[in-house]
């Protein structure tokens, strides 16, 4: 039994008599309202010494009365006001306690649990950090990774199509990149922009090296271009094989500078005598070539005849009549080989000049 007491005292000091109290410790009572009464989460509970280092309250009844004597601790329980500390209880159970004295009556109140316990809930709760860490950052890495993707990949496609624009499917493949930020999409913008200069340019140089700059007609890289696809595609065509009568005798008399103005007075004239789709060549100096596409040899005849009638017809400023010479020649009727069918053009061309000039063979 405890017996507990406390004087009273009236306004003036004087001392009237003391309240008293008696507590049972193993039965019901106050301390074991406040305190649990029971072992708690893994092993952890509370009990009280009082002055005498006598264990008053335990959640086990059978502890109560007994002495606290063994205990490692019991030093730092009693003359501290409250701490935390590590100890060997009186069975020989190391714990990790926390512990605070009520002053009046100089109980110590302690909360005491086994160190293996609670060290095994430390390493079960390390664990589980380390695995909710390690997903947490393995989720952060995924996010940043497929931000990154998203980030890099138009990026990317934009640099590799850079690399590709000499490729005839290099604005299709710069148009199907969809841009989701604002500077993939400038740099869109301006690749597009410089696919269009460059195929521009690449135009423009590929008319500059298959054509003639005095006359704008084919040169023989251009007309070759063209020999290659007939053939290719198996399409039948004419050959007017043409050539100025006694271009050198111009020469001679008014310079290269008329040279050019007659060559290209007769080259704008073969043009309009001509069909849209026929093919009009410079290969020498003063030789032209025309392809007449899916033209008889009676059609082709018949443009021959306009360009020398007109030649006849015609009289150039300063100069006078110029003449022509033209030799015909069908492929693949005349000859299987375009070269060949080419040559025997050429030949009826130099039998024409050889019959007298301006005149067709």
């Amino acid at each position: 039994m405890i017996y507990i007491s406390e004087p009273v005292i009236d306004a003036c000091g004087q001392y009237l008599g003391y309240v008293g109290g008696t507590i049972y410790p193993k039965e019901q009572n106050f301390i074991s309202q406040l305190l649990s009464s029971q072992y708690g989460y893994q092993d952890n509970y509370m009990y009280v010494l009082d002055s005498q280092q006598r264990i008053i309250f335990h959640p086990d009844p059978s502890r109560i009365g007994d002495s606290a004597v063994g205990n490692t601790g019991l030093n730092t329980l009693m003359n501290e006001p409250y701490g935390n500390l590590r100890l060997v209880d009186t069975k020989g159970i190391d714990s990790l306690a926390g512990f605070s004295k009520i002053s009046a009556p100089n109980w110590v109140v302690v909360s005491q649990q086994p160190t293996k316990q609670l060290l095994d809930q430390a390493s079960n709760l390390l664990y589980k950090v380390i695995l909710a860490m390690l997903f947490f950052y393995a989720f952060v890495f995924f996010v940043i990774w497929r931000f990154s993707y998203l980030i890099a990949q138009p990026l990317s496609d934009l640099a590799d199509s850079a690399s590709q624009l000499n490729q005839p499917d290099a604005k299709k493949n710069i148009r199907k990149i969809r841009p989701w930020y604002f500077e993939v999409a400038q740099f869109k913008k301006a690749l597009l922009s410089s696919a269009n200069h460059f195929e521009q340019r690449v135009e423009e140089l590929n008319v500059i090296v298959k054509t003639d700059p005095l006359t704008g007609f084919y040169n023989r890289r251009g007309m070759q271009m063209y020999l290659e696809s007939f053939e290719k595609q198996q399409t039948n065509f004419a050959i007017l094989a043409i050539d100025i009568d006694h271009f050198k005798t111009i020469n001679d008399h008014y310079g290269h500078a008329e040279d050019d103005r007659v060559l290209q007075h007769i080259a704008r004239q073969i043009q309009e005598q001509c069909r849209d789709q026929d093919i009009c060549c410079r290969i020498g100096g003063d030789e032209f070539i025309v392809l007449l596409p899916n033209a008889s040899y009676s059609l082709a005849h018949k443009v021959a005849s306009r360009i020398l009638q007109n030649r006849t017809q015609d009289k150039i400023e300063g100069i006078g009549q110029v003449t022509v010479s033209i030799g015909i020649a069908n492929w693949p009727t005349h000859h299987q080989s375009i070269d060949q069918t080419l040559q025997l053009a050429d030949q009826l061309l130099y039998q024409a000049k050889a019959d007298g000039r301006n005149c067709i063979r």
